[in-house]
């Protein structure tokens, strides 16, 4: 059975975590993880503008089978 890591960088962050790991296939989770929007607000004083932004920068799936021991 196939091991996975998903790996993110959450929007204003500097660093890599590890969000999760699975056993199965990854596309699910990562299409989920890619639709998460942060709502920010954003203009002057009495005009505030709503914008969304994804909440992760960088989404990334590890294969541990790929990686070298």
């Amino acid at each position: 059975m196939k091991r996975y890591s998903v790996m993110v960088t959450e929007y204003g962050a500097d660093r890599e975590v590890e969000l999760c790991q699975l056993d199965g296939d990854p596309d699910p989770t990562v299409k989920g993880l890619q639709s998460k929007t942060l709502m920010v607000h954003t203009g002057q004083p009495g005009k505030h503008r709503r914008t969304k932004i994804p909440k992760y920068s960088n989404i990334r799936v590890v294969d541990h089978q790929a990686v070298p021991a």
